[in-house]
């Protein structure tokens, strides 16, 4: 611009005043003041980004009509973190962008480091979005983060190193690093009391130490995702449709140990029903590996383990499938679900359960529900357990397990055998006679076995079904808990001796 002024004026002293104004036509034209007023609008935007931050750096400029930028972006705050940005493009028209681009993030603290190459925000609903607002509203069509490096230095016990396994000096740090290739969110809608979005997942994560204990060690995730988040109104709670796992591995010098192929799930919420399903593909341990890994004086106790759950595979593998409904029924609801496991060359369990519950006075089957599926509820600190089922009546209720065996009892009493010195016959009376001692009515009797269940024979049913198991004369065990409806189970926690004194439990092998 400078250049075509100069030569303008140039031109004025060859030719005169005519010359002169077209100069000063074209110049104009150059610099639009919708340009100029795109340029400042955007550096005080930029400079009330972070109400908290204190803006110490920027430039910005108008490459083309249709994107606006800003570049050597610098924000720090009182406590020391700092916020950079080597670029920030606004494409397209700046009152509805097409398209927010960042470049170049760097956020630093004390101990820690983000790194993140790109951001693009698509359809943004302003051009610079008031993240530390108490009240932000925004939203956008997708969000794509591109190669996202997290580096800080943590303690044991922020790694959940046990006392006993930790270094010696508890103030120790140690160097942890996440880094990960893309994280990808859908539609977000963002507003004072209420939010959606429509899904979000993270690609190609892996986490790694120097902790000394964990050195060589890898955690690794192909995908995770998590799709139709709601929050806030009309429900007042945090509620997620599905998640999505997939290609979980821990590594030991890049040879896996552990993993799960894939683990899904999915919820649904409406007046009338909550659902829930949930699959596992597979989850594996290498045996091997482990073995290996594990120091000198543990060996012993780890093949133990390989061979009760693998019969000496050295591999073992978990699969299952589960799903879960409650549903309305007037001033009660009904929760009952069906869950299936596989243990690969150890055993197969099936649980089954239903207990009607009523509501209590004023509050809706839907309410319990949300209530139910929070996870802003669950993951809170400060709820405890039993306030995340609000104080519904047991009217009693069945939990049923069916227990099949694929070789892994014959394993565990061979193994009982070493370690005991015993016969597996001995070990066996030992047992029938304990069930004798402490299980029959009559004086004497354990008041903690005193409910379980009618006698065959004389001999309580669970315990001699257990036995018949352990024998090797059957490989399937059925048992059957019923909880009488005058039973409040909410007074469990609170005396559980005298909740077993009324379930009634039943068994049988085949």
């Amino acid at each position: 611009m400078e250049q075509r002024i100069t030569r303008g004026a140039h031109e004025w002293r060859k030719a005169g005043g005519v010359v002169l104004g077209l100069g000063l036509v074209l110049s104009g034209g150059l610099v639009s003041p919708v340009a100029l007023a795109d340029e400042q609008r955007l550096e005080d935007d930029l400079a009330r980004w972070f109400e908290s931050g204190r803006l110490h750096h920027l430039e910005v400029s108008q490459p083309s009509a249709e994107l606006t930028r800003a570049t050597d972006i610098a924000i720090a705050w009182s406590n020391g973190e700092r916020l950079q940005v080597e670029q920030y493009d606004v494409e397209g028209d700046y009152d509805d962008p097409d398209r927010v681009v960042l470049s170049g993030v760097v956020l630093t603290a004390a101990d820690m480091r983000v790194d993140v190459a790109r951001i693009e925000i698509d359809d943004p609903s302003e051009a610079v979005w008031r993240l530390d607002s108490s009240e932000p509203e925004l939203s956008a069509a997708g969000i794509h983060t591109e190669d996202l490096v997290l580096t800080g230095r943590v303690s044991d016990a922020d790694l959940g190193i046990p006392p006993d396994y930790a270094e010696p000096s508890s103030a120790a740090s140690h160097r942890i690093e996440v880094s990960i290739d893309s994280i990808t969110a859908g539609a977000l809608d963002m507003a004072a009391e209420h939010g959606s979005l429509e899904s979000v997942s993270v690609e190609g994560l892996a986490g790694s130490s120097n902790q000394p204990r964990l050195e060589g060690w890898r955690l690794a995730l192909e995908l995770f995702s998590l799709s139709d988040f709601t929050w806030g109104k009309p429900r007042d709670a945090l509620l997620i449709g599905g998640m999505d796992l997939a290609g979980l591995a821990v590594d030991k010098d890049d040879v896996s140990v552990a993993g799960i192929s894939r683990l899904t799930s999915t919820t649904e919420i409406t007046a009338e029903r909550f659902t829930s399903q949930t699959r596992l593909d597979e989850a594996f341990v290498d045996f091997n590996r482990l073995i290996a890994l594990t120091p000198a004086e543990g060996r012993t106790v780890m093949r133990m383990v390989n061979n009760v759950m693998t019969g000496g595979s050295e591999r073992f593998s978990m699969s299952g499938e589960g799903s879960g409904a409650i549903d309305a029924n007037g001033a009660s609801v009904l929760a009952h679900a069906d869950s299936h496991i596989n243990a690969s060359d150890a055993f197969e369990l099936t649980v089954n359960y239903e207990f009607p519950l009523a509501l209590p006075k004023g509050e809706t089957a839907e309410d319990l529900f949300t209530r139910f599926a929070d996870y802003g509820v669950a993951m809170d600190p400060r709820v405890e357990l039993d306030q995340l089922w609000f104080p519904v009546k047991p009217l009693g209720g069945r939990l049923g397990l069916v227990y099949h065996d694929l070789g892994m009892v014959d394993r565990l009493m061979s193994v009982a055998t070493v370690t005991t010195g015993q016969s597996r016959s001995e070990l066996l009376e030992g047992m029938a006679m304990l069930s004798d001692t402490e299980t029959i009515g009559g004086a004497g009797q354990d008041s903690r076995f005193a409910g379980l269940g009618g006698s065959r024979n004389g001999e309580n049913e669970l315990f001699d079904s257990v036995l018949t198991l352990l024998e090797g004369d059957a490989s399937v065990l059925h048992i059957d808990l019923e909880v009488p409806k005058s039973l409040d189970i909410r007074k469990l926690a609170d005396n559980p001796e005298k909740f077993l004194d009324h379930l009634i439990v039943t068994a049988s092998v085949e």
